[in-house]
């Protein structure tokens, strides 16, 4: 998604708590033994933008009015938090631009100056969003979704009453299907539900499980141990026939990304990141390093980001493309697009000030 500004801290938060994907970003998991499967392939190596894409057009945008959390699968518009045009650019709401003409339409103003976009997804007839003004453990969440035919904001769900904290309510959207974990007890056990974007059939599809991305009709998430020192599980669940299918391989997973044909994952102590395309291959390690953090993917890149910068796998020309040096961003990724922070002053003081955002489409990218 193609976003504009990210300058203060609040709005630092917001990316390094976002990464969709499937829409943006990948979903913390609860695993933690070994990525025994990966094959011992070399990694590849590492190299600027300008060499492996060399005529792809990149696009700059200002970030001064807009923070980026999520792009929509076909890259025309970008979905975040629209900011004050005036110092010091306080956040105004959840919002969507366009990523050619740069053109921000507000969905809903913000109630209240704490409130934050948590997570947020779209597609050509929906918009969804998480609020929350408690930090981090979101104890007031509400999911909205926007129909953007008729205009009409609908609240899909809310945290329990009394609050329960429950971080890393993150939303992934499908055939306007929207799934999330949260937990809705004291005992702290996280359950999968799904909605339709319209507000009809909220059920439970999984219990003791968390981070759901799904790509129709498919839902991965992370099954709990089931007991002290029991690995978890990755599974995908089919939402049309109820089958449930263990996702052999990834056994050492901190986030991972799936794209309905494959998977990529970080590693338990994130230092190692995989993919493995499609499920029934072998899995191959795709990068090392320190920090990996919030995998998203799409059938050409995979994208996440660690203590040297924002990074992206080319999977076809098996190469790591660095997209800037900012400690703690991810990319930006849905089908037809990537988007990423950047600081085109090499030599700045305050490496966070002065940050511009980029974007390229997918369909431009070298064959």
């Amino acid at each position: 998604m193609s976003g504009r500004r990210i300058g203060s801290l609040a709005a630092l938060a917001i990316a390094m708590l976002s990464c969709s994907p499937v829409a943006s970003g990948g979903q913390p998991s609860q695993t933690s033994p070994s990525a025994s499967s990966s094959s011992p392939v070399p990694t590849p190596s590492v190299t600027n933008l300008l060499t492996v894409w060399p005529h792809v057009p990149v696009r700059t945008w200002s970030s001064s009015t807009w923070g980026e959390i999520a792009l929509s699968p076909d890259g025309s518009y970008a979905l975040g938090v629209a900011r004050a045009a005036d110092p010091p650019h306080l956040p105004v709401g959840a919002a969507i631009i366009d990523r050619t003409s740069g053109v921000v339409t507000v969905v809903r103003a913000f109630s209240n100056r704490d409130l934050q976009v948590v997570s947020i997804v779209g597609d050509n007839d929906w918009i969804a969003w998480v609020e929350a003004s408690q930090m981090p453990d979101l104890q007031d969440w509400i999911l909205y979704s926007y129909d953007r035919r008729s205009g009409q904001i609908r609240t899909l769900a809310a945290a329990p009453k009394p609050n329960v904290a429950t971080p890393f309510v993150m939303i992934s959207m499908a055939d306007g299907v929207i799934v999330w974990s949260a937990v809705e007890a004291p005992d702290g056990i996280f359950h999968v539900y799904a909605i339709n974007a319209d507000g009809s059939n909220l059920r439970v599809i999984a219990h003791d499980a968390r981070g759901p991305q799904i790509v129709w009709p498919w839902v991965v998430y992370d099954v709990k141990p089931s007991g002290p020192g029991a690995p978890s599980t990755l599974v995908r669940h089919n939402l049309e026939t109820g089958a449930i299918e263990p996702i052999a391989g990834p056994t050492n997973v901190s986030y991972f990304a799936y794209d309905g044909e494959g998977l990529a994952w970080v590693s338990g102590d994130g230092t190692e990141a995989f993919l493995q395309s499609p499920l029934d291959s072998r899995a191959v390690q795709i990068a090392s390093g320190s920090h990996l953090q919030f995998m998203c993917m799409n059938r050409r890149l995979v994208g996440w980001g660690q203590d040297q910068g924002t990074m992206v796998y080319d999977r076809k020309l098996r190469v790591v493309v660095q997209l800037s040096n900012l400690l703690g961003f991810n990319p930006v990724m849905s089908d037809q697009a990537l988007d990423w922070l950047y600081q085109p002053n090499p030599s700045a003081s305050n490496p966070f000030e002065g940050t511009v955002w980029r974007d390229v489409n997918v369909s431009d990218l070298p064959t």
